[in-house]
């Protein structure tokens, strides 16, 4: 199967009919001839007796006509059709989706590779580990495998074009009509997930329905596209937090270890009509430089088709960038993530362009061409059918590439994670020491190295990472402070999103560079640090829960929903040997549900004694306060992160939207939360030329008094982000300082040094310095409360970049003001980042517990 052989993979020329073999020419041309009947006969009998419905049969429309989008069932229904009439496709379910739908994977190959899937997948697993598999052994596993491409559709919601285009791509595929696609066929896997939104994909559907035919045809839906993560779910592929990372983390890429990742999206629809790479720089310098050149070559080869067939407006070396693991899992694993981003229309609605409205961004002008475009789009009308063509030519131009050099390509995986096994630069491994802060984070990030495919060996000191091992680069990313290193001579620069991704710093887990491998390290497979059990607690003694832990939270919640109470430590305690600060948990009851609870404990690595009530004196009986978290029309993808960790820790809340925060907050709410959205966002919300009535908005003024008067008459208002500026501009409060055009502070996403400035209750468990991610952060006046949380004076920058840093030295970062009976806590920075920064989750989820 070379990549010479792959259109025709058993047409070989004996060597006694070569040239000078002496057979004449006539009977050479007879038996080549030949071969190729044969070859085409074995096309026509692998189609013979397949009827394949085209996607239009079974649709009952064409998939791109205008105002019309197949849903998730329907795409899915055609391919499990197609897997009835083809030997060519297998549809397999992997999973459950955030909302419980069915998360779909579906493998396209020849015939013969179909019935060779077992074989194929134990090879790759083989080569994916260059020490088990020497070079000689591994030439001659490459030479049975085709290359394996996994093409990712629609992860965004409202990028609807790959999902669509799906359909058509593999019914052309299969039914003969692709060029080239037996050699596809036979050189090629394709691991197709036709959907990696199912939940958002539904949302969108029912929205397009909802407003065909209305002023607001084409508008983008008023919710997130994904449940919880919303835009943010492709940045989920280093913390693993969603069911979507998860399956294809761990049922494709970890099994298939395929070579190229097509990850398809789309952008804004007044610029170029696609992307594809180079990236902008920076890269990673942890992305093995043999990677970047194959993104590179295939970049330029999808774009020198497009130029081929007159398809205009592709660029390259724009936009976007390849700097972190967040979007690019496959970067790290011997493979490429190839991003493809095409101009989207409205929604599903065509849009009219004129070549002078066509937006640039800093050197590319999409209406020049130039050595990053060449060829220019003209302008026009672009409508969703121009948007499948685009996805379908950029999918077929990729699994051609892989076709025609698949021995290159699966070579070179090979190669690059052999260099990575071979690796003798600094550091040689990473120590995780066994004491630390918060277990239960220490647990969490060992569990997601693990995920990532790394090893990990155990010493007495705690637990070590290798570098040298195939996914080592994934290692050095991870656990790296990392360096983001802006592009040369370019002072304007803006990094397409944040710079820092250290995962020690972002969990608050001390993690030491060595220089060499310790010898006596054992192989350790999890599932986590060990916390002893104690003895179960009697109905007269306490179970203590170490408040410095996250998981303790969640113990906290799930003790009290069962009915069991909990006081909180007014100051430290020693209890079975170990150490409690103040601000953690007293825990007592019913000694069943104590049991329960104790071995919980366990399973999360929260550290637990036993102790009698008289030890565990003064303190303070708690509950979980009665909360709401602001849902805006405007859809806040921090709202959505907030939602998932309050899920997550089993903490409740209702949401509110525009309507309940103008009728007025409900008397039964202590504490209401508005996420990061800016001040215009969440009082005006969407005009009613773009939305619907029911949507448009915001809380208006009525809204702002009510939530005055919430706070006036004893309730806790939480302001996040942008959200603070709320504060200023309609409560008639003072807590930012405004900066001038020349002395802007723009932190993209950085993780800086903070300091805890005053005990509290907020800041209970908390050590007195972390880490914490800032983007863009407010600048509060230190005089308009009381600081509990500051930015370092000196040492600020921990990991990515910024500019104007000093703007914020020494100001809050969480600052409590009064007002009236009430207070506002207000973040200058998002303390549930992605679901990234466990090391800040207690300065909020304190916020949720009350005294009784």
């Amino acid at each position: 199967m070379s990549s010479t052989g792959a259109i025709f993979p058993r047409l070989r020329l004996p060597s006694r009919l070569s040239a000078g073999s002496g057979i004449p020419e006539i009977w050479i041309r007879r038996f080549l001839s030949c071969l190729l009947f044969i070859q085409l006969l074995r096309a026509a009998l692998l189609l013979a007796g397949e009827h394949l419905p085209s996607p239009e049969e079974y649709l009952g429309f064409p998939p791109g006509a205008d105002g019309r989008l197949a849903s998730f069932e329907q795409i899915v229904g055609y391919f499990r059709e197609l897997e009835r009439g083809s030997s060519c496709i297998a549809v397999r379910e992997l999973g459950r989706t955030t909302l419980g739908r069915p998360f779909v994977l579906v493998l396209i190959s020849s015939p013969e590779n179909m019935r060779r899937l077992a074989e194929i997948r134990a090879v790759q697993g083989m080569l994916a580990d260059p020490r088990r598999t020497p070079v000689a052994q591994a030439d001659s596993l490459i030479r049975r495998v085709p290359a394996v491409v996994s093409v990712n559709c629609s992860i965004h919601a409202t990028e609807v074009g790959a999902s669509q285009m799906a359909p058509r791509l593999v019914h052309e595929l299969l039914s003969g009509q692709l060029p080239g696609w037996q050699m596809i066929l036979d050189s090629v896997l394709v691991l197709l997930i036709p959907s990696h939104n199912p939940d958002g994909l539904a949302r969108v559907k029912e929205w397009c329905d909802r407003t065909a035919g209305t002023p607001y045809a084409g508008s983008s839906p008023p919710w997130l596209g994904h449940p919880y993560a919303g835009h943010d779910n492709n940045r989920d592929w280093f913390v693993f937090t969603q069911p979507e990372t998860q399956l294809t983390v761990d049922s494709v890429y970890n099994v298939w270890h395929p070579q190229i990742v097509l990850d398809m999206h789309q952008m804004g629809g007044g610029g170029a009509r696609l992307f594809v790479p180079p990236y902008l720089d920076p890269i990673d310098p942890r992305v093995d430089p043999e990677l970047v050149a194959a993104m590179n070559e295939l970049g330029a080869f999808v774009q020198a088709r497009f130029t081929e067939l007159g398809l205009g407006g592709a660029v390259s070396s724009a936009y976007f960038d390849a700097y972190t693991p967040a979007r690019a899992y496959p970067n790290y694993h011997g493979a490429i993530r190839f991003l493809s981003e095409v101009a989207s229309c409205r929604l599903v609605e065509p849009l009219i362009l004129k070549r002078g409205e066509l937006r640039g961004e800093g050197h590319f002008s999409p209406d020049r061409p130039s050595s990053h475009q060449p060829l220019v789009w003209p302008g026009g009308r672009w409508s969703l059918a121009n948007v499948l063509t685009y996805h379908e030519t950029v999918a077929h131009s990729v699994l051609l590439h892989a076709a025609m050099h698949r021995t290159r390509w699966v070579k070179r995986s090979y190669r690059v994670l052999q260099r990575q096994c071979q690796w003798q630069g600094a550091p040689a491994a990473f120590l995780i020491p066994e004491r630390q802060w918060d277990p239960s984070a220490t647990r969490e990030l060992l569990a997601i190295l693990r995920r990532g495919g790394l090893e990990i060996f155990r010493t007495q000191e705690g637990w070590v990472v290798p570098v040298a091992q195939p996914y080592g680069s994934f290692a050095l990313t991870l656990l790296e402070a990392g360096e983001y290193r802006p592009p040369a001579n370019e002072p304007s620069h803006r990094p397409y999103d944040v710079t820092a991704h250290s995962l020690p710093l972002l969990f608050g887990v001390l993690v030491k560079p060595l220089d060499h491998m310790i010898p006596e390290a054992a192989s350790w497979e999890g599932p986590g640090p060990v916390v002893p059990l104690p003895e179960s607690p009697s109905a007269t003694e306490a179970l203590l829960l170490d408040g410095r832990a996250n998981g303790s939270f969640r113990l906290v919640a799930r003790a009290l929903r069962t009915g069991l109470e909990v006081r909180r430590l007014e100051s430290p305690r020693k209890a079975g040997g170990r150490f409690f600060p103040a601000g953690s948990f007293a825990v007592t009851g019913n000694p069943s549900p104590l049991e329960d609870l104790s071995e919980l404990a366990q399973k999360l690595s929260v550290v637990v004694a036993v102790a009698s009530r008289e030890q565990v004196e003064p303190a303070v009986p708690v509950r979980l306060v009665r909360a709401g978290v602001y849902q805006s029309w405007v859809p806040s993808v921090d709202e959505g992160w907030t939602r998932w960790v309050l899920d997550e820790y089993e903490f409740p809340y209702v949401v509110l939207h525009d309507a309940d925060v103008r009728a007025g907050i409900p008397d039964s709410l202590e504490l209401v939360l508005v996420p990061e959205l800016s001040p215009r966002e969440i009082v005006d919300g969407w005009s009613r030329e773009k939305m619907a009535a029911e949507y448009a908005g915001g809380i208006g003024r009525e809204g702002v008094e009510k939530l005055g008067r919430f706070v006036a008459r004893g309730g806790t208002l939480v302001l996040v982000g942008s959200a603070v500026g709320l504060a200023d501009e309609y409560l008639g409060l003072d807590l930012c300082e405004e900066g001038s055009a020349e002395d802007t502070c723009f932190i993209p996403g950085a993780l800086l040094r903070a300091v805890v400035t005053n005990l509290d209750v907020c800041t209970w468990g908390m050590p007195q310095e972390f880490a914490l991610m800032a983007t863009h952060p407010p600048r509060l006046r230190g005089s308009a409360g009381r600081a509990l949380v500051s930015f370092a004076s000196d040492s600020l920058l921990l990991s990515g970049w910024g500019t104007g840093l000093g703007l914020i030295r020494g100001r809050p970062a969480l600052l409590e003001a009064k007002v009236g009976a009430g207070r506002i806590l207000a973040y200058a920075f998002r303390p549930l980042f992605r679901g990234w920064s466990r090391a800040t989750y207690k300065l909020l989820l304190n916020a949720w517990l009350a005294p009784q």
